[in-house]
C-alpha cells in the first residue's frame, strides 16, 4: 500500500468528524442562543418550536388559499380567477395556473385531499421526514464524492450525519415556520433539496423534473432552467421542461389563455409594489421598509394600500437582473464542488433576487451551507474568516428576527432585514468559494 494511501485514511476520517463537529457548533450556536434570548423577551422562536414541528401542527396559510381557488373553480369556472381569489379575497391565491392542474391530479392519492387543513398539514410531517432523509444523504454523498477518499462513511459516521440532518431541519426557522404556518413551501423546500441531491450523484433528467416541478408552482424557479441552458446541461433542461410543458399544456386547454394571461399582470402588479411588511426579506422589502412606503409590521396581503415609488422599482429590477445575470454567467466547471455551489448559488438567487421573497422561502437552501463548509474545510489552507462568513450568514436565517420589529419606526428599521443580508452574505461567500480569493478579487474589483 502507497504512502499516499496510508495518510489518506485518517485525514478523511479527520475530515468528517471536524466538518461534522464544526457544522453542529454552529447549528447549536446559531439557534439556541438567539432562542433563549428571544424566549426571555416573550418571543417564540427557532429551536422552541421543534415540539409543534414534531407534532404536526400547522395552519392554513397556503391550504385555505389553494381550497378556496378550488371550490372557486369547481362553482365558477376560470372567469375573474384571480380578480376573485386574489385583489377581492382575504385568503389570496398567489400561484400559477399550471399549478391547479397539479392540485387536481394529486387530489387522487388516498394521503393527500387539498380541501383539508389538517390532512394537508399531516402531509407536511411526512413531508419533513423527507427532508431528513434527503439532507442525510446529501451529507453522505457529499463527503464520499468531495472529501479527501471515497470510502462510504461507517455506521457510527451515518447515525451522526442522520442526527446532524434531524437537527439542521428542525432548528431551521425557515422549515418549521413554513410547516407550523401551512406551507406548501415546504414541498418546494424538499424538491429543490431532491433536485440539488440529484444533480450531486448526476441523475441530472431527474434533477430537471423535480426542478421544473416546482417551478409549475413557484415560476422564480424557472431561472434554474435557463441556467441550464447556458451551461449547455440539456439533460437537466429537459427534465425541467418536462413538467412545465405537461402541466401548461394541460392548463391551457382547461382554462384558456386568458387566466394565463391575468397571472402575469398579477406578478407585474407584485413586482412594482413589492411588500414593506417584515416578512418580505428581499432587496424591495428593505427599501420599502427604509423609506416608509407602506406598514412595516402588520400585513397586508391585497397590496393595493402600497405607496408605489419608481425609486424603489427601479433599484429592485437592477439589483434583481443583477443577481440573476451574475448567477447565469459566471460559470464553474461541471461535477466539481464548484460546480454544485453553482447550482446553488442559482438556487439562492432565485430566492433573494425575487420582489418578494418571505422568510419561509429560504428553507429550500440549508444544504448549501453544509455544501459551503466542504468546500472550505476542503481547501488545503482553510481560512478562519471563511467560517466566520458561514456562520454570519446562518445566524439571521436560520431565526426568527421578529425581535427587530421594535426599529420599524426608526430609520434603523434596515436592521428589519437582517435575514436579507444574512443570504446576501452566504452569496458573497459562494462566489468566494468557487472563484478562489485571488479570481474572487479580480471579479469584485472588475
Amino acid at each position: 500500500m502507497s504512502d499516499s494511501v496510508i495518510r489518506c485514511g485518517p485525514e478523511t476520517n479527520n475530515f468528517r468528524y471536524k466538518t461534522m463537529m464544526v457544522y453542529l457548533v454552529i447549528l447549536i450556536g446559531a439557534g439556541l442562543l438567539p432562542t433563549l434570548i428571544l424566549r426571555a423577551m416573550g418571543l417564540e422562536n427557532g429551536f422552541w418550536l421543534i415540539a409543534n414541528l414534531w407534532r404536526g401542527e400547522g395552519g392554513g396559510d397556503s391550504w385555505g388559499a389553494i381550497t378556496k381557488a378550488l371550490q372557486y373553480l369547481d362553482t365558477h369556472g376560470a372567469d375573474q380567477f384571480y380578480e376573485m381569489v386574489y385583489y377581492n379575497s382575504g385568503h389570496q391565491f398567489i400561484y400559477s395556473p399550471l399549478s391547479l392542474i397539479f392540485y387536481r391530479v394529486t387530489q387522487f392519492p388516498p394521503l393527500i385531499d387539498w380541501y383539508s387543513q389538517d390532512r394537508m398539514n399531516s402531509v407536511s410531517w411526512w413531508v419533513m421526514l423527507a427532508m431528513i432523509l434527503v439532507m442525510t444523504l446529501t451529507m453522505r454523498k457529499t463527503i464520499m464524492k468531495y472529501g479527501r477518499s471515497n470510502a462510504a462513511p461507517t455506521v457510527i459516521q451515518m447515525i451522526g450525519l442522520t442526527l446532524l440532518a434531524i437537527i439542521a431541519v428542525s432548528a431551521f426557522a425557515p422549515i418549521n415556520s413554513a410547516i407550523r404556518h401551512g406551507q406548501i413551501q415546504t414541498w418546494l423546500d424538499l424538491l429543490a433539496m431532491l433536485s440539488l441531491f440529484l444533480l450531486i450523484i448526476d441523475r441530472r433528467l431527474a434533477s430537471g423534473i423535480v426542478i421544473g416541478l416546482a417551478a409549475i408552482v413557484k415560476p422564480q424557479l424557472g431561472v434554474m432552467l435557463a441556467w441550464a441552458a447556458l451551461r449547455r446541461d440539456w439533460r437537466f433542461l429537459a427534465g425541467g421542461l418536462i413538467p412545465i410543458v405537461v402541466f401548461g399544456t394541460a392548463s391551457l386547454m382547461d382554462y384558456g389563455w386568458k387566466i394565463h394571461s391575468d397571472y402575469l399582470s398579477l406578478l407585474l402588479f407584485l413586482s412594482g409594489r413589492g411588500e414593506s411588511y417584515i416578512g418580505n426579506q428581499s432587496i424591495n422589502g428593505l427599501l420599502n421598509r427604509m423609506f416608509f412606503l407602506g406598514p412595516n409590521v402588520t400585513f397586508e396581503p391585497t397590496h393595493s394600500h402600497m405607496i408605489y415609488s419608481g425609486w424603489v422599482h427601479a433599484a429592485t429590477s437592477i439589483s434583481s437582473a443583477a443577481m440573476v445575470l451574475a448567477a447565469l454567467l459566471i460559470r464553474s466547471p461541471r461535477n466539481t464542488l464548484a460546480g454544485t455551489l453553482d447550482f446553488c448559488t442559482a438556487l439562492l438567487v432565485c430566492t433573494v433576487a425575487s420582489p418578494i421573497a418571505y422568510g419561509h422561502h429560504y428553507g429550500l437552501i440549508l444544504p448549501v451551507w453544509w455544501l459551503a463548509l466542504l468546500s472550505i474545510r476542503s481547501s488545503e489552507q482553510p481560512n478562519v474568516r471563511l467560517y466566520g462568513l458561514l456562520a454570519l450568514s446562518y445566524l439571521p436565517l436560520a431565526n426568527d428576527m421578529d425581535a427587530s420589529m421594535v426599529f420599524a419606526d426608526s430609520h434603523w428599521n434596515f436592521l428589519e432585514s437582517t435575514p436579507l443580508f444574512g443570504a446576501l452574505l452566504l452569496l458573497f461567500l459562494l462566489y468566494r468559494l468557487r472563484l478562489g480569493s485571488e479570481r474572487f478579487a479580480v471579479f469584485a474589483a472588475a
